[in-house]
C-alpha cells in the first residue's frame, strides 16, 4: 500500500506532439531501405516531413516552450491535428502510469531491440488515476461474434 501512495510527480517532462504520432503505414512494409538519423527510413513524404521532430535530440530552448500547452489542453475533446505547433515545445505537470518501449517506427528505422526505439510515458493529471482499474468488455462484431477484451476503466 505504501507504494502505492508513492506516485512518481512529473515536474517537468518535455512532450512533443510530434512524439504521440506513429508513421504506422510506412511500418508495416517488411522491404530493407536506407536509414538516416534524422528521417528514419520513411519512404512516404508525410512520414519524412514528420520524423525529423520526433527524432529531435535537442532540449528546446525556453523561447520555444508554448505555457498553452497543459495536459488540461491536450486533454480537450477536438481534432488535434493542428493543434499543437510541431515547432513548440511544453512543460507539463503529471503522474506517470506507465512507462513502455514504443513500437516499431519509421523514425526508429524499424528497430526491433529496446535500446533504439522509443521510451512511451502515460501521463494523467490525478494520481487516482494513475492506478489501473482493469474491467472487461464484451463487444459484438458486425458478424454477430462476442469478443471480451480488458479495458482500464479509468
Amino acid at each position: 500500500m505504501k507504494l502505492l501512495n508513492q506516485f512518481l510527480s512529473v515536474k517537468f517532462l518535455t512532450v512533443s506532439a510530434a512524439a504521440l504520432i506513429c508513421a504506422s503505414a510506412d511500418a508495416r512494409s517488411t522491404k530493407a531501405r536506407p536509414c538516416d538519423p534524422l528521417t528514419g527510413d520513411a519512404t512516404t513524404a508525410q512520414a519524412k516531413a514528420l520524423n525529423p521532430f520526433k527524432n529531435r535530440s535537442k532540449a528546446p530552448k525556453p523561447s520555444e516552450i508554448d505555457p498553452h500547452i497543459t495536459i488540461a489542453a491536450i486533454l480537450a475533446p477536438g481534432n488535434d491535428t493542428n493543434r499543437f505547433p510541431m515547432t513548440k515545445a511544453a512543460t507539463i505537470t503529471g503522474y506517470v502510469v506507465s512507462a513502455k518501449v514504443g513500437g516499431i517506427e519509421t523514425c526508429n528505422c524499424h528497430a526491433k531491440d529496446a535500446v533504439n526505439r522509443d521510451t512511451h510515458i502515460d501521463v494523467v493529471t490525478d494520481p487516482k488515476y494513475a492506478v489501473r482499474k482493469p474491467i472487461k468488455v464484451t463487444t459484438v462484431g458486425k458478424d454477430g461474434t462476442k469478443h471480451t477484451i480488458t479495458k482500464d476503466s479509468n
